[in-house]
């Protein structure tokens, strides 16, 4: 489950301090919409990648608030709450959530998609790419 907490804290952006046009992207519900595993990774074998896939997809929304604060909201009503820093870079953040700290870079952020990389040291996951959330759980 730690994994997965790493997993989910990847989905984490920049912080709102940066810039005004960064701040409006940000806040808002976001979605996974897909997830691209490290080929050939010594991680999640092909059936735990799946299953990380099908929660990631269709169990979470990800909320980001103006405080820098962010919440993962679950279908069954549990939230999580965690706080994000945007690093001197611009391009990449570190967060914290359920006591885990890690970083993610970064790769495209716009109005339609928020693509981001975990850099952890145990990241299978390559790219997660996220669309703004339609409704609000």
């Amino acid at each position: 489950m730690k994994a997965l907490n790493y997993v989910i804290a990847g989905l984490l952006i920049i912080s709102v301090s940066a810039c005004t046009s960064t701040a409006k992207l940000l806040t808002k519900n976001w979605k996974v919409s897909e997830v691209h595993f490290t080929p050939n990774a010594n991680g999640f074998p092909p059936e735990q990648q799946k299953v990380i896939e099908r929660q990631l997809l269709h169990s979470f929304q990800f909320r980001f608030l103006k405080d820098s604060t962010y919440l993962v909201i679950k279908n069954a009503g549990d939230t999580i709450r965690g706080k994000w820093w945007l690093n001197a870079d611009k391009k990449s953040i570190t967060h914290v959530l359920s006591g885990d700290t890690a970083r993610t870079e970064i790769l495209t952020l716009n109005n339609k998609t928020f693509i981001l990389q975990p850099q952890t040291a145990a990241a299978t996951i390559s790219e997660i790419v996220c669309l703004p959330a339609t409704g609000t759980k």
